[in-house]
């Protein structure tokens, strides 16, 4: 069994050369995301914001958003393996989209005509 899985995960490694591999590895069209294509069928989507502890924001949960729509599209990809950069996979929600969201409701709470 052990011996089986060591050669699935070794074919895993090796990277595919798909159309989809190819489209993303040279648009480079996400800043907070690297995706690739690590086996056939099988797309990597890694989380890629090291430095905030890969804190979701709003420009990345945009792009989470746009890869999956257009990997649910994409024939070639069957499964997608989702991992962050760095020590962790994430920190969850970045705390100043937090900040910007409470500092909006407050303002449209304070120019409503009743208050």
């Amino acid at each position: 069994m052990l011996a089986s899985a060591t050669r699935h995960s070794a074919r895993l490694v090796k990277a595919a050369v798909t159309p989809l591999a190819r489209t993303m590895a040279s648009a480079s069209q996400y800043d907070t995301l690297t995706v690739s294509q690590v086996a056939d069928y099988v797309a990597h989507v890694q989380l890629n914001r090291p430095e905030r502890a890969n804190a979701l924001n709003k420009q990345m949960w945009a792009e989470i958003r746009a890869v999956f729509e257009e990997l649910s599209d994409d024939p070639d990809t069957r499964a997608v393996v989702v991992s962050g950069s760095g020590k962790g996979f994430t920190g969850g929600l970045d705390l100043q989209v937090c900040i910007e969201m409470h500092a909006n409701v407050v303002v449209q709470f304070c120019a409503c005509s009743w208050w």
